[in-house]
């Protein structure tokens, strides 16, 4: 697997020739120029043969931001709090922890100003010492040292993001956007927006942005709708009578929230509209503005760049990108698959518990991804858009 610096190395490159960063403003080519493939040769032959590159078995600690010590072992919990509002959290287990002992533990966060306290994410110091169970004071883990550091630390030249919300479709979205050193509303800075992976939230790339931005790039990380901080999808539960001759009126009426729904078409549609937001940033320069997507995003990336001229540099880091060993004709249906058409088509309102919500979400992310072939969208990519595709040996979800 190409590390995390020659990645961001590549993605640098592309979208700095595409948009215009430290170049000049000759016609802009599709064609990356092959030095920094050179540059990165050894690294990139070494992931054909390097066990821990390969990540054999999937996951392996390394994939975050940090190495998780020998014996330490995670897992992701929820909990709730204000009456029942969800709060995401990882525990991290010591060595030969069993629930047989009694074992100290401690809440890690940050205090952020006139936020209160918040979880700690990749590329955020920590304001706060730690106090642990025997109510001992520890100094935050320092940022980028060494290799059991706990974050990575945002470079020097990017400022720490800001949280942003945009409009999708009427959904209020979470953003986070990261702006180079110096960076004023004068600026003519170029501007990228980065998209998560299946499941993922903009958390999860942060770091991306920070590096990105100091390059000199604007970078936002974004929520699609349904996910992280964004706004859900709202359903009505009853029929509300209204008349057609009415542009505009106003119910009172019970409505259902949908999350973590998995529909690449409504994030696609979710990331044209960051680039609209991002083209609005006072300093950011609209005409110049990339598209950086992970996994599924990858495809999402190719997608994006062949239905929106907008977008002057595309990089899809391990894209699923669908399609290349499909016939370009419609998409035909299995037995099951129109089951599950009809049975969406028929079914009502979603479900209200999250155990029967599954029953909704599954059967119909399974069916999107069934019709999403952006491979075929290929050739729609304007010759003058930059697009780079960073892969990996056995890239495993």
């Amino acid at each position: 697997m190409v590390s995390r610096d020659h990645s961001t190395a590549l993605i640098i490159a592309t979208l700095g020739c595409a948009v215009g960063l430290g170049v000049s403003s000759a016609r802009l080519s599709a064609q990356v120029s092959a030095d920094i493939l050179q540059k990165y040769k050894a690294d990139l032959e070494k992931q054909t043969t390097d066990p821990d590159q390969k990540r054999e078995g999937g996951t392996q600690p390394r994939d975050w931001s940090y190495d998780l010590p020998a014996g330490v072992t995670t897992r992701q919990v929820t909990f709730f709090v204000d009456g029942g509002t969800a709060l995401y959290g990882k525990m991290f287990f010591p060595r030969d922890f069993s629930m047989r002992g009694r074992w100290p533990a401690v809440v890690v966060g940050r205090v952020d100003p006139g936020r209160g306290l918040v979880p700690q994410v990749p590329g955020r110091r920590a304001g706060h010492a730690l106090v642990g169970a025997a109510g001992v004071a520890h100094a935050p883990p320092t940022l980028g040292s060494g290799p059991d550091a706990l974050l990575t630390a945002i470079p020097a030249s990017a400022q720490v993001g800001k949280d942003i919300e945009f409009f999708s479709e009427g959904v209020v979205c979470h953003g986070r956007m990261f702006v180079p050193g110096g960076f004023s509303p004068a600026s003519k800075a170029a501007g990228v927006v980065l998209a998560p992976g299946a499941g993922d939230t903009a958390s999860s790339i942060e770091s991306y942005g920070a590096r990105l931005a100091a390059q000199g790039i604007v970078a936002l990380v974004i929520d699609y709708r349904g996910w992280g901080r964004s706004g859900a999808f709202l359903y009505l539960v009853e029929l509300i009578r209204w008349d057609d001759r009415l542009r505009f009126s106003q119910h009172t009426a019970k409505v259902r929230m949908r999350r973590k729904r998995l529909v690449p078409d409504a994030q696609i549609t979710d990331i044209r509209n960051a680039i609209t937001y991002l083209q609005g940033e006072p300093g950011v320069d609209r005409a110049r503005i990339g598209v950086w997507g992970a996994d599924l995003a990858g495809g999402h990336v190719v997608s994006v760049a062949a239905m929106d001229a907008r977008v002057k540099a595309a990089v899809a880091q391990v894209p699923v990108i669908a399609g290349k060993d499909q016939a370009r004709a419609a998409w035909k249906p299995t037995a099951a698959e129109q089951a599950d058409l009809v049975r969406l088509a028929r079914s009502g309102p979603p479900s209200v518990t999250a155990a029967t919500a599954a029953t909704t979400n599954d059967p119909e992310a399974r069916l999107a991804l069934a019709q999403y072939r952006p491979f075929q969208a290929l050739d729609a990519i304007p010759p003058t858009t930059a697009v780079l595709f960073v892969v990996a040996e056995k890239d495993t979800v």
